[in-house]
């Protein structure tokens, strides 16, 4: 509609103000993306990845995927970044992206070319492994996100790390990544009561790439 149309080139139009100013109060990266109590630009723009209009979503998809790409965020609380990279990954994994061509393009292209963007970007990626796991694997029935299935979530991060082998990361970086996660993993394994759950904790493990893992983590 008209009115759809609108709303999104003024939530464009918004996502470029903020990637281009810094010093004003409402441009300043806040604390949390979930404080309703900000007035900071981006509390507003992170509501929009949960719109029930799908052209708005992907816009506001595509907002924070270059908002995170190009590192603005990184310039507030660190807890901003990873806030806003859990959204993106649980937005991308959501059945009702499943026919937001223009949402799903942008975000398939976004996670590899952001992981072989630079050596810290694969750090991110590891920190909000399990926080993007934890939010599928304990959805509620009623959430869309109870349908999704965390070993695939798990498994095309754990891919997303690899495949910065052999660019701008080193060639041990993302097995060290991944001896990491394997290891949080176990620890979670350890902690979860839950049967059902643990099965697809175990199925992520046994997906880890540990050949260039050291004796302490075998």
């Amino acid at each position: 509609t008209d009115v759809e149309d609108l709303r999104c080139t003024a939530l464009s139009a918004c996502f470029d103000l903020a990637m281009a100013y810094r010093s004003p109060d409402w441009a300043a990266v806040p604390e949390s993306l979930t404080d309703s109590g900000s007035e900071s630009i981006f509390v507003t723009l992170f509501e929009h990845l949960s719109s029930p209009h799908p052209s708005v979503r992907a816009v506001a998809a595509e907002g924070f995927a270059k908002l995170i790409f190009s590192a603005r965020l990184r310039c507030g609380s660190p807890n901003v970044e990873k806030q806003a990279l859990v959204a993106l990954t649980l937005l991308y994994f959501s059945p009702h992206s499943d026919d937001d061509t223009s949402l799903r393009q942008c975000l398939a292209i976004f996670f590899p070319t952001f992981i072989r963007r630079s050596p810290s970007n694969i750090h991110l990626i590891e920190r909000v492994f399990l926080s993007s796991l934890r939010h599928v694997i304990h959805a509620p029935k009623t959430s869309c996100l109870s349908r999704v299935s965390p070993t695939q979530v798990g498994q095309y991060l754990l891919s997303v790390m690899a495949s910065a082998d052999g660019e701008s990361a080193k060639p041990v970086q993302s097995s060290a990544c991944q001896e990491r996660v394997a290891l949080a993993l176990c620890s979670e394994i350890a902690c979860d009561a839950d049967e059902a759950s643990v099965k697809h904790l175990i199925r992520i493990l046994q997906s880890c790439d540990l050949s260039e893992a050291g004796p302490s983590v075998l």
